[in-house]
């Protein structure tokens, strides 16, 4: 019988800090909020995020799953669509679809060493 490996799923900086300090000791938002230097809000956020990253709907459910070893959290992702997608706001997105329809493009991602650079492919579909 082969076991498989605890998936893998890459969480950016910010979200990886959080989760640390939630295993630390369970802390609520607030607490964590005051400690990392941000508001309980962008923690509620990072959270969600975690969540959804994890296919989780609890804080207790991501602690768990971490402690007992059933995902493993990457600090960088393994290739390009284990970053979520960059949603691009409506200006950059009309210049990018009157310059056609299909771009490639790197995106510098933040991480502990400084940055990452990972290629990532956009396509336009429709009018803005």
């Amino acid at each position: 019988m082969t076991i498989a490996p605890p998936p893998r799923v890459y969480l950016p900086p910010a979200q990886r800090r959080v989760l640390a300090e939630l295993r630390a000791d369970g802390a609520p938002n607030r607490t964590i909020a005051t400690r990392l230097g941000m508001g309980k809000g962008t923690v509620e956020s990072h959270l969600s995020g975690i969540r959804r990253a994890l296919d989780l709907h609890s804080s207790t459910a991501v602690v768990a799953h971490v402690l007992q070893g059933r995902v493993q959290i990457l600090d960088r992702p393994d290739k390009p669509t284990d970053v979520a997608p960059v949603h691009l706001a409506p200006a950059p997105r009309a210049f990018l679809l009157a310059a056609g329809c299909c771009h490639r493009l790197t995106i510098d991602l933040p991480d502990g060493d400084g940055l990452t650079r990972v290629p990532a492919k956009v396509t336009c579909r429709g009018a803005a």
